[in-house]
């Protein structure tokens, strides 16, 4: 019997608004203003995340395995948004389109790393063997769901480590 599989990923964005007319008042801004998370710290932009599956089971003769398989990525990206102003430091319009694009690029990379442990949890859960009760099957499904969060959360600090939170990606207002 093969394992019915879904995969899918529900993506949002979200955008919070700053103001500033040179680099320094647009830092400032995004200091002010930015997204806060559980560390305390304010960051520039954010991908919120969640692995989310749902199985069904059958019940034969040999034991239990898993009929079905939902696996989603839900992915929601917070950036900023700034409209230049007429005064605006000369040229300070396109270092912040580049900004922007550094920083949607690597926000998007965080989507990526959650879309790839999704993939892998789908995979890890179709290749799970047929067991005596339906309840070990529930069990093993939940260590392996629980251990592919784990694993993503470790390579998103990972990620954020070697890149300085996107520093080296070009994440720089200046």
């Amino acid at each position: 019997m093969s394992t019915e599989l879904e995969f899918g990923s529900d993506i949002a964005m979200e955008d919070y608004t700053i103001s500033g007319a040179t680099a320094a008042e647009l830092r400032a801004s995004l200091g002010r203003v930015g997204t806060v998370l559980a560390d305390g710290r304010r960051y520039d932009g954010h991908t919120r995340h969640r692995i989310d599956w749902e199985s069904q089971y059958w019940l034969g003769p040999g034991g239990c395995r898993l009929s079905r398989v939902v696996v989603r990525a839900e992915i929601h990206y917070v950036l900023p948004r700034w409209t230049p102003l007429s005064w605006a430091t000369p040229g300070l319009d396109r270092r912040w389109v580049a900004y922007l694009q550094a920083l949607k690029t690597h926000e998007e990379r965080h989507g990526t790393i959650v879309k790839e442990a999704a993939a892998r949890l789908r995979d890890a859960l179709d290749a799970l063997p047929l067991r005596p009760t339906c309840a070990e099957v529930g069990q093993e499904a939940e260590h392996l769901g629980r251990r592919a969060t784990e694993e993503m959360e470790s390579r998103q600090r990972s990620y954020d480590g070697s890149t300085r939170h996107g520093q080296t990606e070009g994440v720089r207002l200046w």
